[in-house]
Order: structure tokens, then sequence, then C-alpha cells
């Protein structure tokens, strides 16, 4: 009885032992796909998506290299440059795609496209992603945009209206006070503010103005309408002061401890939110809204685009071209759409995907893609540094190293030196 037992464990072991065999040869040689991308162990999306990616894909790995979002684009560039092993790159803003455009570490991409018959008419704004050539180097990944959000319960307390998309930047400072006046009688020990910002001069220039931000095209007197309105909520005891937020990590989600009562900020904190509540870490009820307008203005509220793009030097083009038309296609796009992400690849399906999902949360199907406006297209490297020059110099200012008249002084300076450069290059 006994031999015959052991007759039978060994069996198992071998048998066990020769599948781990069987299966190990085909494991090494996988082949082993590097993508960089940002924030990768505080979001869910892009984790779910590469396993998903994985189970269709079982002859590749993906290996993943994340960095913080504040220092992903210096990051992305020294890996580059150092000539490691880089497969594809999540660019997170248009300024990043110039950059490996011009340094030569973006693949075209319209060999591929047309060997493999894509249609690109589901993806959102591709032509905003080509260079001067025409030649498409990047498919949208995330389509996002600027939105205001709100704590609900905090504006029951005060009685007072929530904000909605009818709201002028105007109409926001008068709110703001209105509520910080409630706050400050009822709030006790607890610091609580009406409105909450953090230190990204980008986000700024983007949504504080009515066109999509330009070094060349910029509205300098709205610009400053907008810098003087953040600097005087600060002052008024409104808004959290800038400089208390500056260098804390992760600090958009300090929204959700209910001690604020809106917040500036895109659409992807939708699904920190819904990540949140699901495990019970965020408690409180908000609502979101389209960001405030100026007065007498139209609002033109550009598309803020995410791409994917290979490494011109990747030896596994085949390999990436799969995993970007994954990620950045229908089968990305769904997986997207469950975690409150709005993807680059937008069809009837994907839009009805989403308002069932917002439904869930009470969030108005208005907030989607089809209110954008294209973005600006890819800049010339010189466009984009002085862009960088300008961006500091806001957020300089309103953190109050400069004075508004110094910054919008240096501001006005860069535009015109932009300028004349472009002119001397045209002549």
């Amino acid at each position: 009885m006994h031999k015959r037992i052991f007759a039978v464990v060994l069996s198992l072991v071998l048998l066990i032992l020769s599948s781990c065999a069987a299966q190990k040869p085909q494991d090494d040689n996988r082949q082993v796909l590097r993508v960089v991308l940002w924030d990768y162990d505080v979001t869910t999306y892009d984790r779910d998506i590469i396993q998903a990616f994985e189970r269709e894909n079982p002859d590749i790995r993906v290996d993943v290299t994340s960095y913080r979002s504040e220092i992903y684009t210096s990051s992305v560039q020294t890996m580059l440059e150092s000539g490691a092993q880089v497969d594809v790159v999540y660019v997170n803003q248009m300024a990043m795609l110039t950059e490996l455009m011009e340094k030569g570490f973006s693949l075209p991409l319209d060999d591929l496209i047309q060997q493999d018959g894509i249609d690109l008419s589901n993806f959102l704004y591709p032509d905003a992603l080509r260079n001067a050539d025409g030649a498409l180097m990047a498919l949208p990944y995330r389509t996002d945009r600027f939105v205001l959000y709100y704590n609900r319960d905090m504006f029951d307390a005060a009685g007072i209206a929530y904000p909605d998309a009818d709201m002028t930047w105007d109409a926001l400072v008068d709110t703001a006070l209105q509520l910080q006046r409630h706050l400050d009688k009822t709030s006790g020990q607890a610091e609580r503010y009406s409105v909450f910002s953090i230190y990204i001069p980008t986000h700024w220039s983007e949504y504080l103005t009515s066109a999509p931000f330009s070094v060349d095209t910029m509205d300098l007197s709205q610009l400053r309408q907008g810098m003087q309105m953040l600097i005087a909520l600060q002052q008024q005891g409104a808004m959290v002061p800038i400089s208390e937020i500056r260098a804390q990590r992760g600090v958009q989600r300090l929204f959700e401890n209910g001690n604020y009562g809106m917040y500036l900020s895109g659409t992807w904190l939708m699904h920190y939110l819904k990540l949140d509540q699901e495990v019970g870490s965020c408690t409180m009820y908000w609502g979101v809204t389209d960001r405030p307008h100026w007065a007498q203005m139209e609002n033109v509220d550009a598309a803020w685009i995410s791409a994917l793009s290979i490494n011109q030097n990747s030896q596994r083009v085949e390999a990436a071209w799969r995993f970007v038309q994954f990620v950045c296609g229908k089968a990305g796009a769904e997986i997207m759409v469950d975690h409150l992400m709005l993807p680059g690849y937008w069809n009837q399906e994907i839009s009805a995907q989403m308002a069932a999902q917002q439904a869930k949360y009470g969030i108005d199907t208005a907030l989607n893609r089809e209110s954008f406006a294209p973005p600006q297209s890819v800049v010339s490297a010189a466009e984009s540094d002085a862009r960088d020059a300008a961006l500091e110099t806001i957020g300089e200012t309103v953190l109050g190293l400069y004075s508004l008249e110094e910054g919008m002084q240096q501001i006005a300076e860069i535009q015109n030196m932009y300028r004349a450069s472009v002119k001397n290059i045209v002549e």
C-alpha cells in the first residue's frame, strides 16, 4: 500500500517537473519589450492593459520602467541618451514628443500603418502628432481636458449652489470667498480652503486662457488676469498657499480628504477618485463640471493628448508596434473606459461604454471628448524652449518670487524674443 502511494506521489512529482521543464524554454524564449511610462504604481489601468496584452501575446513579456510624473521627461531623456534598451515611450505632453523627434528617438509610423491597413479615423487628433514633414510620430493613447471638481458635502453644509458649466472665473472667485467665510466660521482647528491648486504652471497656462497656450499667440492680458486671480485667492486666504504644496508628491489626491471646496485638475482625476472610493479611502461626495471661463469670451477647451511612440533605436519594432496598436486601439480603450479614463480611440461603442460608467458616479457625459477642440500640434524646438521659459516665469510669479509686474514683463520679453527669432529664420 505504501509502495503504491509512493509510486503515485513520485509520478505526480515527475509530471509537475516535466511540465515546468516544458514551460521554461517557452518563457525564456519570450521577447522582452521594455516600455517606459509614469506613475505605474499609483494607477490600475496601465497595469490592466499590459496584462491583457501579454495574455493575447504570449510570446512577449513587457518590462515596465516607471518614473514619477514630475521627473518623467528628464528621466526618459537620460535613458535614451545613455543607449539603454527602450522600445516604447509613453509621451505625456506634446513638448516631450518634440524633444524625442528633435533627438531622433521617435520612429515614424506611416509605413507600419500602411502595412497593416490601420484606419486612423477612430483615433482622436492623430494629425497633431505629425512632424513638420507630415510623418506620424506617435498614436494617441489618452485625451484629457481640464475640469473643475467640487466637494458636494462642503457646498451642501454652506448652503451654496454647486458650480456648473456656466461658471465664469469671476463667479468662481465670488463663490470661493463666500464658501471661505463659511469655512472660517465652522472649521475649528482644521485648515480648510475653498480652492485647491497644485504647482503645475503648464496646467495654469492651459486652463486660465480661452485658447490653447502658445508663446507666439498667447493673450498676455488674459494670462495676467488669471495669474492675478491665483495670487489674490492666496492672499485672501481662500486658496491653499502654493508654497505649501510645491514639493509634495501625490498632492492632487489631497483633494479627497474633504478639506477643500474646489479643485481645478484634469479628467484623469476621476480615475483616482473612483479607485479610492472603491477601497474606502475617499468618502467625500464629489462632483465635476466644466472648468470656468472668462466672461464674454469663447471657451476653447483644447484636448490634452498623451501618446505612445516607438523608439527609433528599438531592436523589437514588430513587437513594439503590436503593443502600440493594442494599447492605443479598441482593446486598450475598453479597459481605459472601465477605469473612467478617456482613451485616444473613440467610436460609438466606446462612447456608450463611457456614458454607462459615468452614470454610476453621476458624471455628466458632456465632459466627454465631443466638446474638445483640436490640440496644438507638435511645436518646434525653439518654441518649446520659449514655452518652458514662459512657464517657469508663470510658476515663479504665482509662487511669489516675482511681483506680477515683473513676471509679466519677463513673459513679454520671452514672447518678443521668440517672435524675433522666427522672423529672422523666415527672412
